[in-house]
């Protein structure tokens, strides 16, 4: 059903009416009383001359491996009449340590508290649940104690004063499953109830003498209905770790071939209680067919992208490739490129970037690169902000230069840029750095109007839909609003550093880099907050439906092992719908149509699109020949027409392997030529013959063919003879033709 625009902007004008002590859905708000995890009995536990340092030092309980997080929350005040700054240090206690699970913010590791300030330094640390996992056994109750090292410095010489403040948090980590076993392994005994009765969503037609499947985090199982079509599931119910409000979320769907990828409804129960959800079964929506009409090879991966406003202009920059500098500075590029599949340019940006901007107009490419002068790093985030017209040529380039922390310290830092935006009618760049500097420059002159210091690293700069203002996201947990002259018009905790963000009318909704985090509905005129609901991890899209009626959150991180990790939400903050299950939760990209009715979004190899209801509308064949659970997670292009009749996304392996990413374009009616239709049945069937599959067709006279650098083989259709050619290894690289097109095409099935 289409909800009415002037009835669902009516609504929302009650949302913020609706929130009085805590948020719409009940959940509290940032910094109020059970908002934080590990927070739920705090006391002070140290003073300095200049600190007060707070936090819920019980030993807490998690549920592992059902639960694998371990949260913390520090709260550090200023209790001084001067401004201080406090580096911090986590640790934690645990065989074997896995540096990479650790999670820690602010960031970068450092507090700047005016007086009478307090901030939350967040500790999280992710056990793992494969076979890295610690040697416990079910059954165990293992201590995993975590130390927070809390160090005051002079922000006039930036030396240290007085010795650390070290604070250790116990955590103990009750193993309720075999952690080393398949994460399908069964629950622990039940503990609560869901029941209800399960009908048609329409007629309210009961099914009866049905099963039905209650899933979470992998786990399993079926429950019959009987002949009122009433059922009831016993399930282990768990609060999550740090003594939050939240609990473990159940899905529940019918269970048959054909509703296989229905989207789950979501029930919350908690341990001793029963919760009753009536399960409405939603009537199939009729199928669109869309089909592959292009594709285009980028090599590295589309982690960060942008298009103009109608789509004409795209541009993709690689990013957490986990590749050797070596290897992958040479094959470092933005691309840039048409919705419909025609490569543009490509501009060498010799390291990775999380930065990608272009103009509304398709006129401008902003992005980041690393000088040609800078040393090989490890890891680089960023460098240089550069801007490209629509021709690819540099028309600016802003170089790392060394900043002051202002007031914080008398100390500089290299500043290499993590973010550009440009304004909406290309009057600006908005330029943001690892270290928390926002600069606004003059887009015609490149000349520095004002820059402010946020706290904390700055990944992700909107200007709102008019210009009239801009939002930042900083490390140090805030998303902050400014005019164009620089003034801070308010701020918002939204938890870190921002990974998501969407704007519509009224709203922003962010999501944020920290592992238990709140995906946030904030009023974007006045920063207020609406609510937040917490999620397991970083959401890589987030989107707002055009028409203020629901949110869509999506992530690829946890493959399935997390409930909500592609779900509709009402916009009053409860989770409505989690969309196809069937192991096809997940999803590393997110897009609305115009008219709110379609939700498209990647997993692995597959492009999804559902109704508003989540009903499935389509599935796209595998697309490539990567595995599906090898297809890669850093790939957050996808991007759907305002009518819903065109796609563009990308695939390709995981960060492990990251090369061989493919754009592909789909369109409704649209249709694949004959050869290339026989270039991809080659592809798919020969799959160790021509790689990387997904290479542009181009046309040489008279030869219309696809090059394959994996295997350096080309394979070709001859309009002299209308002939199959292969060139490559399995030829001895001479010439060898195949036979006629039509028989191909007849084995192919492309006729």
């Amino acid at each position: 059903m289409r909800y009415p625009t002037m009835l669902a902007v009516a609504c929302l004008c009650l949302l913020e009416s609706a929130a009085n002590a805590q948020g719409i859905n009940g959940r509290p708000l940032p910094f109020e009383p059970g908002y934080f995890p590990g927070f739920e009995q705090p006391r002070v536990v140290a003073t300095t001359a200049h600190m007060e340092v707070t936090t819920d030092d019980r030993a807490l309980v998690s549920s592992y491996p059902v639960d694998a997080q371990l949260v913390r929350v520090v709260m550090v005040k200023n209790i001084s009449t001067t401004r201080i700054r406090v580096p911090f240090t986590p640790g934690i206690t645990i065989t074997p340590f896995q540096p990479n699970g650790f999670i820690c913010h602010p960031q970068p590791g450092v507090l700047y508290l005016d007086p009478g300030q307090s901030h939350p330094v967040r500790l999280a640390y992710e056990i793992p649940t494969d076979n890295t996992a610690p040697a416990w056994s079910r059954g165990d109750r293992v201590s995993v104690p975590m130390t927070l090292a809390l160090q005051e410095q002079s922000v006039t010489s930036g030396q240290d004063v007085g010795a650390p403040v070290i604070i250790t948090l116990p955590n103990i980590v009750s193993v309720d499953r075999d952690p080393h076993a398949s994460a399908f392994e069964p629950d622990p005994p039940a503990n609560a109830v869901i029941t209800g009765t399960v009908r048609h969503a329409d007629t309210m037609e009961v099914y009866a003498n049905v099963s039905l499947m209650v899933n979470s985090e992998g786990v399993g199982q079926r429950v019959p209905t009987d002949a009122s079509g009433r059922y009831t599931a016993y399930v282990f119910a768990y609060r999550r770790s740090g003594g939050t409000p939240d609990w473990r979320e159940f899905g529940l769907r019918l269970d048959s071939p054909s509703h296989a990828l229905d989207p789950q409804s979501i029930v919350m129960p908690r341990a001793g209680e029963t919760t009753t959800l009536d399960v409405l079964v939603p009537e199939p929506r009729t199928a669109i067919n869309y089909a592959v009409t292009s594709s285009l090879y980028i090599d590295l991966t589309a982690y960060a992208w942008d298009g103009s406003a109608d789509g004409s202009v795209m541009a993709t920059v690689p990013f957490h490739t986990d590749l050797p500098w070596n290897i992958k500075s040479p094959r470092a590029f933005v691309n840039v490129f048409t919705s419909t599949g025609t490569l543009l340019w490509r501009f060498p940006i010799q390291d990775e970037t999380p930065a990608i901007d272009v103009s509304d107009d398709g006129q401008f490419v902003a992005t980041c690169r690393l000088p040609a002068n800078e040393p090989t790093p490890g890891m680089i985030i960023g460098g240089s902000a550069i801007l490209l017209n629509r021709a690819g040529q540099l028309l600016l380039e802003v170089p790392v230069a060394r900043v002051p922390l202002a007031v914080w310290g008398p100390e500089s830092r290299d500043s290499r840029f993590t973010e550009v935006r440009l304004s909406h009618d290309n009057r600006y760049l908005a330029i943001g750095d690892n270290t928390g500097w926002l600069f606004l420059l003059d887009r015609a002159t490149g000349r520095e109007l004002w820059r402010v210091f946020t706290r904390g690293q700055v990944r992700r700069i909107d200007f709102d839909t008019n210009d009239a203002r801009m939002f930042v996201g900083s490390g140090d947990g805030y998303l902050r609003a400014f005019d164009l002259r620089g003034n801070q018009l308010w701020q918002s905790w939204v938890d870190s550093w921002l990974t998501a963000i969407d704007i519509s009318a009224h709203y922003l909704v962010t999501s944020s880099k920290a592992a238990r985090q709140g995906m946030h509905l904030v009023n974007k005129v006045t920063g207020a907050q609406v609510w937040s609901y917490p999620v397991e991890t970083i959401a890589h899209h987030v989107k707002i439906a055009p028409d203020e009626s629901y949110v869509w959150y999506g992530t690829s991180i946890g493959g399935g092992y997390w409930l909500l990790n592609n779900a509709l939400f009402t916009m009053d903050g409860l989770p409505r719908r989690q969309l196809a299950s069937a192991n096809l939760g997940s999803a590393a990209a997110g897009a609305i149509s115009a008219d709110s009715q379609l939700v498209a979004w990647s997993r692995g190899c597959t492009v999804n699109v559902s109704d508003r209801e989540g009903r499935p509308v389509f599935r796209s064949a595998q697309l490539g020949t990567t595995a599906d659970a090898d297809c890669g997670m850093l790939n957050h292009m996808l991007w759907m027409s305002p009518d819903g009749t065109r796609i563009v996304a990308a695939v390709g392996p995981r960060n492990t392997a990251s090369t061989g990413a493919t754009v592909y374009f789909l369109g409704t009616g649209g249709t694949t030529s004959a050869p290339d239709c026989f270039f991809n049945w080659a592809e798919r069937n020969y799959p160790t013959w021509f790689l990387p599959a997904g290479r542009p067709s181009v046309t040489q006279s008279p030869y219309y063919y696809r090059y394959y650098p994996g295997t350096n083989a080309y394979l070709a259709t001859s309009s002299a003879d209308s002939h199959v050619y292969y060139l490559g290894p399995q030829s001895g690289q001479s010439l060898l033709d195949a036979g006629p097109l039509s028989t191909w095409l007849t084995t192919a099935g492309c006729q």
